[in-house]
């Protein structure tokens, strides 16, 4: 059967008797082919750098760590979805690729050849001065086998958002253009943000009731929005904004919102 070693020796062989390659007096032809296929697949192959081509896996999934504004107290954690995660091939400045993790925060990055890899996220971190800032949350990988599956665990990265105990929730439903039936929004992203002087901007996704929930709000002037399908084409885009305008005080720390209909 034909391999690629044996199709190198054949071209080798040609080129020699071409007068390209020529034999050195006291060497056989087929020793001097061995040589050479050694040398050329070393060229070939082992300047290979860290990057796509190979059959190599690195995955793993992002999880969030949300703290009060002083980072002294986490208040919940969880798993991100529908987030970028980066990848840096090597020593080469900047990022290489990026994907979205899944649902779960489970992300991939398949078709890797060997080297050196840096999965990183970005991060709410506290500096030495006590202010906080976006940092990279960074894991190195070493790829040395082929056809290596290598699982990194949690990716954590970290937000101090979450200053208070009240909680926001409710629940979306999809509408059926044609039909003009409703369903349950399942994995639908909600989107929320402070009005104001609440500094605040995050987004969840429901569950597989259509329930949604923000919590470890502060008091203060809320907006929730999804983005409905625009099925009348009324907007430029091809969606537009449904808005929930709310608010937490000193005597309602928990609001339940409203059903959302979204055409999806």
């Amino acid at each position: 059967m034909p391999t690629k070693q044996n199709g190198y020796l054949l071209i080798l062989e040609l080129l020699m008797k071409g007068g390209l390659l020529n034999c050195p007096q006291g060497i056989s032809r087929t020793l001097y082919s061995q040589i050479l296929l050694v040398l050329f697949t070393s060229i070939l192959f082992g300047c290979k750098k860290e990057g796509y081509g190979g059959r190599a896996v690195i995955h793993g999934k992002l999880k969030k760590e949300s703290y009060t504004s002083d980072f002294s107290t986490k208040v919940t954690d969880e798993y991100l979805g529908d987030e970028y995660v980066y990848i840096i091939f090597g020593d080469q400045n900047g990022y290489g690729d990026r994907v979205r993790t899944a649902h779960d925060g489970s992300f991939e990055f398949i078709n890797l050849g060997k080297g050196t890899y840096s999965i990183y996220s970005y991060s709410t971190e506290e500096s030495a001065t006590g202010t906080s800032s976006l940092m990279p949350v960074v894991i190195d990988v070493n790829v040395e086998k082929s056809k290596e599956v290598i699982d990194i665990g949690d990716l954590v990265i970290k937000d101090n958002f979450a200053t208070g105990n009240g909680n926001i929730s409710g629940k979306v439903f999809g509408m059926d253009q044609a039909s003009g039936a409703n369903y349950v929004a399942i994995d639908f992203k909600v989107y929320i943000e402070g009005v104001g002087n609440t500094i605040f901007e995050e987004s969840v996704r429901t569950n597989l009731d259509g329930e949604y929930t923000f919590s470890g709000l502060n008091n203060g002037d809320y907006r929730i929005y999804v983005l409905s399908k625009d099925v009348n084409n009324l907007y430029p885009g091809d969606e537009y904004p449904i808005i929930v305008d709310t608010s937490l005080n000193s005597s309602s720390s928990s609001v339940s919102l409203a059903d959302i209909f979204v055409y999806e």
